[in-house]
């Protein structure tokens, strides 16, 4: 369509709507580019998001089993706390349950192995002497491999 400029200045009119359908076919351009960015995002979420939280139908099967026998246990002691708390005349009150933290040591059954923490210079930096040792700190860890637990014991 040939747009004769020196009309298109006499008459506002004509004018106004071709403003008019810029605007409309520029919003639909805009509208369209909005669309096509949502929909790179989603493919770039697609390809390059994390995979690992991407479970199979098995394994979200077994997590669903874990959540509902840990569910049915504590109901189970919830019933149980019921019922001695009757027994005892004592109404039930809702004391928070404490879990016991082992400050001692851990058990001699596991594995241990040793990972010693030392100088590569045996030499004082100030008066070049020999270095000697004053005395050791040891402390373990609990170590946990995929399939294997054993004791991490730093000195």
């Amino acid at each position: 369509m040939a747009i004769d400029l020196e009309k298109l200045r006499e008459d506002a009119a004509a004018l106004r709507e071709l403003a008019t359908n810029a605007a409309l076919e520029n919003a639909g351009l805009r509208a369209e580019i909005d669309k096509l960015h949502i929909m790179i995002k989603g493919f770039q979420r697609h390809r390059f998001g994390k995979r690992s939280e991407q479970l199979d139908a098995e394994q979200m099967q077994l997590v669903v089993e874990h959540l509902e026998q840990t569910m049915g246990a504590g109901a189970a002691a919830g019933d149980a706390r019921v019922d001695a708390g009757a027994k005892n005349g004592r109404p039930n009150s809702p004391r928070p349950v404490r879990r016991g933290r082992n400050v001692g040591q851990l058990p001699a059954s596991l594995p241990r192995y040793e990972v010693v923490i030392d100088l590569e210079s045996k030499t004082c930096p100030c008066c070049r002497g020999d270095l000697y040792c004053v005395g050791e700190s040891r402390a373990e860890m609990r170590d946990i491999l995929p399939a294997q637990l054993r004791v991490k014991v730093i000195r």
